[in-house]
């Protein structure tokens, strides 16, 4: 559990509808989001703060990654603002590292972040 001051915001467009109690829900035709948080790299695992301005995600082979373009996934960050997305970052977030790591949680006080990390290099016996 990482302790942060600001919220966590997460979104990337998904098409799906679902049922609920019988009544079908649908939602509008997904939309990219602007160049300034997609990249050409692979990215996943979206994670929206509870107030819906803050976007986390993970980004994997990108050279801009803690250790370089095949060293595992960073957690990056964009907010929204009155004119849009801020541009996709991944600097002040001093817990990426060469490993794996994504976003899996926000608390409700939008403050706090669970993350997770895998280390492909280590092995686990048992």
């Amino acid at each position: 559990m990482v302790s942060m001051v600001r919220s966590i915001v997460v979104v990337f467009v998904l098409f799906f509808s679902l049922s609920a109690r019988g009544q079908l829900y649908e939602f509008d035709s997904p939309e990219p989001l602007p160049f300034n948080v997609n990249s050409d790299a692979q990215e996943a695992m979206p994670l929206l703060s509870h107030d819906g301005k803050r976007l986390y995600f993970a980004r994997a082979l990108y050279e801009l990654n803690v250790g370089g373009r095949y060293a595992g996934h960073d957690i990056w960050e964009s907010e929204r603002t009155s004119s849009g997305w801020t541009r996709a970052s991944n600097t002040d977030l001093r817990f990426n590292t060469k490993a794996n790591e994504a976003v899996i949680g926000v608390g409700r006080d939008g403050n706090t972040l669970y993350l997770m990390r895998t280390m492909p290099d280590r092995k686990v016996s048992g």
